[in-house]
């Protein structure tokens, strides 16, 4: 990065955003994923902290603005020796320009004009460019002072990133819980339905003949267990909806209903390119090497403060003096030229404090190098362990469609045999059973599928491009 580079500002820019928080919301995924990332308190206070940096890193550049400098002064001076006072005016203007590499330039303009009318008393002017050199301090380097605070305002921003991505994939996994739990209600409704009508059925068939007393026990514990397994699903869908509402920062009491069905239709990356762009698109991987090169600026600096100090200073300039309204005169035609060209050498006499500084800055860098390598494995890691738990859940997930419909088939076939007597009315309770359990475990498989996939690109820092969430 260069001294001159403006410094990062950025926000986070919503792309059509449509969600509205009513009393009862019907909600896609991606209105889900935007809403939280436009109200999000967690997020906003990230966003600040990163707004803060990029402010920062612009004040850092106030010690490098060009100054300008007026001065105006009268001096009524002491008799002189014929009993005159030397009574005069002086004008003083410079500009002065300090680089982020320690060079000081500068142009300066004064004038003196004598108001005491002696007549030995001459008026004065001149004119000079001057520089001021650090000859070892950034010797070499590239880090200047404006360094870090730009690096500073990029590593909030990855953070930034990082903490949206964060909050995305929670979102999304919340919306998930919420589509499932959803879809759990409705399935537990259907079998509490289910066993209501066998349980008045089989009241019925006993009242007239057709069933012995004691099948009644059967059929009102199968509806006991679905009136229980009801009521555990609407306290899941409950929390479920409130989740949601936290993570979105809508009141507590908004019933939110998740509107998109699942779908599966992603195609799956090899393990190999699946960690190319994690460890390309990782915002956290991104702070850590962000991190290094800050230090690294750091330690460039602290190095500088070790080394002497040799500093080369230099004025060229233009002098004139005489009668009044003379002294400018002669400052154009150049007669009298003044120059002056010098070196400063300070050494500490102590040096060990300033090599400690600068040994302990370097440590710190390799510490902080030493990070980032940890950060990059347990990204490459993830990004291949995520992937081939989506793969074996892929597989997964068609043995358990396959599994649903085998249940689903057993049924049919005990409803029949107990038409026909050759089944009793407990096997046939126990079928429906394994229906439910079988869709349930279908539904687990499927909401697992999605809430990994949002976590592989939260991994490779892909999900805000997604969700059309974008960061500038």
């Amino acid at each position: 990065m260069h001294a001159g580079m403006p410094c990062l500002r950025w926000m986070v820019v919503i792309v059509a955003l449509s969600a509205t928080a009513h009393a009862d919301s019907r909600v896609t995924r991606v209105e889900a994923a935007r809403l939280g990332a436009q109200r999000n308190l967690a997020l906003l206070a990230a966003r600040l902290a990163g707004e803060r940096a990029a402010l920062q890193a612009d004040a850092a550049r106030r010690d490098f603005v060009p100054t300008l400098e007026l001065r105006g002064e009268y001096d009524d001076g002491a008799a002189t020796v014929r009993e005159a006072r030397d009574r005069a005016v002086s004008y003083r203007g410079t500009v002065s320009w300090p680089t982020p590499l320690g060079t000081v330039v500068g142009a300066e303009a004064t004038s003196r004009e004598s108001t005491s009318g002696a007549p030995l008393l001459d008026d004065t002017a001149d004119v000079a460019l001057t520089l001021k050199q650090p000859l070892l301090e950034g010797f070499g380097r590239d880090a200047t002072p404006l360094d870090e605070a730009d690096l500073d305002a990029r590593i909030e921003r990855e953070r930034f990133r990082q903490a949206l991505e964060d909050l995305l994939a929670e979102i999304d996994a919340a919306y998930w819980d919420l589509a499932f739990a959803q879809a759990d209600v409705a399935v537990k409704t259907r079998s509490r339905a289910r066993a209501q009508q066998q349980f008045e059925d089989t009241r019925e068939n006993i009242r007239r003949g057709i069933l012995a007393e004691g099948e009644i026990y059967v059929v009102e514990e199968n509806l006991v267990f679905f009136e229980q397994q009801l009521r555990e699903a609407g306290e899941r869908l409950v929390l479920a909806q409130r989740r949601l509402a936290r993570l979105l920062q809508l009141e507590p009491s908004v019933a939110i209903t998740a509107s998109d069905a699942p779908s599966f239709g992603a195609t799956l990356q090899t393990p190999d390119a699946a960690a190319h762009d994690a460890l390309v698109g990782n915002p956290r991987l991104a702070a850590a090497g962000l991190e290094v090169d800050r230090q690294r600026a750091r330690a460039a600096r602290e190095a500088d403060r070790a080394l002497p100090r040799l500093d080369l200073d230099g004025r060229l300039g233009l002098a004139g003096a005489g009668e009044p309204g003379d002294a400018w005169a002669e400052i154009g035609r150049g007669d009298r030229v003044d120059g002056r060209l010098g070196l400063t050498f300070a050494v500490p006499l102590s040096p060990g404090p300033e090599r400690a500084a600068a040994e302990a800055a370097r440590v710190e860098e390799r510490r902080l190098a030493a990070e980032r390598d940890r950060v990059r494995n347990e990204v490459d890691f993830a990004a291949r362990d995520l992937l081939t738990r989506l793969h074996s859940l892929r597989e997964r997930l068609d043995l358990a469609r396959r599994r649903v419909e085998l249940a689903e088939l057993k049924l049919q076939a005990e409803n029949q045999k107990y038409a026909a007597g050759l089944s009793t009315l407990t096997d046939v309770v126990r079928f429906q059973r394994d229906v439910d359990e079988a869709t349930i475990g279908l539904d687990q498989l499927q909401r697992d599928l999605l809430t990994l996939h949002s976590r592989l690109l939260a991994t490779q820092g892909a999900l805000q491009e997604m969700f059309g969430v974008e960061v500038k």
